[in-house]
């Protein structure tokens, strides 16, 4: 039986020397691809898995226990700033840029990192089936809560929901306090919205709507929304891409679903707004933004006022002596 291991090296000093000459040519870049045997594959990348960091992180990268698919890469020539990042550094650009993802997640040194975003201004967390037990309209009104004994009772698994159609639901829905539309990691991914997923894989990467009247979901209020679903029966709708589903009664109910939960976490939203004050909100908002785009200008418009280069209209200098 032939093994399934491949090694691939890129030179990306050849792109880098194109770019600069502003060469643009439709020329495909050829890459050398070898197979590997197992002995062939270990032995490559043993100096790198028998370091005591690679073994205190407890992957296994053959036999049995291994991933059925994975990648090692290793870079090399790295340029000298990419060798001055100190870790604290790599750590805090990595978080930044990381979206709230379930089904992604990024190791550092064996260490788990989390996204900047999670749960910073987490207003609350809702658990289908123990803390969110009946939807109301457009779900349907025979949803039941229910656990699966099969699951150690604090697992995510042991509650959820029971619907007719589409049977065991399974999931969480948070409230937050801001919008989760902005910072770095939104350039990868998305932190908001539905994110709906068929035995663990996420079906609607770029579809944050599901499918559902973006007019009924109020745009300020879904933006500090993410509901996480687990729905197993969609399995049988999904197109041959298995990135879409079939429209049809099982579409649809799953629909009803998601805008019913979003309408039980929208009052809440809307109750924790009028409860706050303006001078909370403002300062909460200033504390989760960037400096360069809060402190930094308020700073600077201060110099210029106190020497006499601006006007501000909101700031009153005292006059010199």
């Amino acid at each position: 039986m032939q093994s399934n291991f491949y090694a691939v090296t890129m030179d990306y000093a050849k792109l880098d020397k194109a770019a600069e000459r502003g060469v643009i040519t439709d020329k495909p870049v050829l890459l050398n691809i070898r197979r590997l045997s197992t002995k062939e594959a270990k032995g490559a990348i043993e100096p790198w898995t028998s370091s005591s960091t690679f073994k205190s992180w407890g992957v296994n990268l053959f036999g049995r226990a291994s991933a059925k698919c994975w990648t090692f890469a290793i870079l090399s020539s790295l340029k000298k700033k990419a060798n001055e990042i100190e870790p604290g550094r790599l750590e805090w650009i990595l978080r930044t840029a990381l979206p709230l993802r379930d089904d992604f997640s990024i190791y550092l040194n064996g260490m788990k990192l989390l996204p900047s975003k999670a749960g910073r201004g987490l207003i609350k967390k809702w658990i289908l089936g123990r803390d969110l037990k009946t939807l109301a309209k457009p779900a349907s009104d025979e949803i039941q809560a229910r656990v699966a004994s099969e699951f150690p009772k604090g697992s995510p698994e042991y509650y959820g929901l029971y619907h007719p159609l589409l049977g065991r639901i399974t999931g969480y829905a948070e409230a937050y306090h801001d919008v989760l539309t902005t910072g770095k990691s939104e350039r990868l991914g998305r932190s908001y919205g539905f994110f709906v997923y068929v035995y663990g894989r996420l079906i609607n990467i770029d579809e944050e709507y599901f499918g559902v009247d973006s007019n009924l979901l109020r745009h300020g209020t879904f933006s500090r929304f993410r509901l996480v679903i687990n729905i197993d029966k969609l399995d049988e709708e999904l197109r041959s891409t298995r990135d879409s589903i079939r429209e049809g009664p099982i579409c649809t109910e799953t629909r009803n679903v998601l805008h019913a939960i979003f309408n039980f976490v929208r009052p809440k939203i809307e109750a924790v707004d009028k409860q706050e004050s303006r001078g909370a909100r403002a300062a909460r908002k200033v504390a989760g933004t960037p400096g360069s785009l809060t402190r930094r200008p308020i700073v600077e418009l201060t110099r210029l006022a106190l020497a006499g280069r601006a006007r501000p209209r909101y700031l009153q200098i005292p006059p010199k002596n």
